[in-house]
């Protein structure tokens, strides 16, 4: 190549079928490393779930429909959601709705 010096191989350095045949040899030795992962995940206890965070995702107009923080304590969800614009989301808190919306969140984790 132009403008790059060569660099003298020392004994030590692998050849490219030495180089291949070990990154074939690390890419085979991977099914194995992830079974033991899976089977490590597997000895988890059963209700354990694997994502701690788990929720729903409503409109701001769903919030005032249904009791959903009572929905969501029975269920064990951990997290409630909107997924509208900032906008919204900032008009909806200002309003009677929300609060009424709040205070029952709150009541559903007494």
């Amino acid at each position: 190549m132009r403008g790059m010096k060569e660099t003298p191989l020392s004994e030590n350095d692998p050849s490219r079928r030495q180089f291949l045949l070990a990154g074939l040899q690390v890419a085979a030795s991977l099914p194995s490393c992830f079974s033991r992962l899976a089977s490590a995940w597997s000895d988890q206890k059963e209700h354990d779930p694997f994502f701690k965070t788990q929720g729903m995702v409503l409109t701001t107009a769903d919030l005032s429909t249904l009791d959903w923080p009572q929905r969501a304590a029975k269920a064990e969800l951990t997290t409630i959601a909107t997924h509208v614009t900032p906008s919204k989301v900032s008009r909806f808190i200002q309003t009677d709705r929300s609060h009424e919306f709040l205070t029952r969140v709150i009541r559903s984790l007494l």
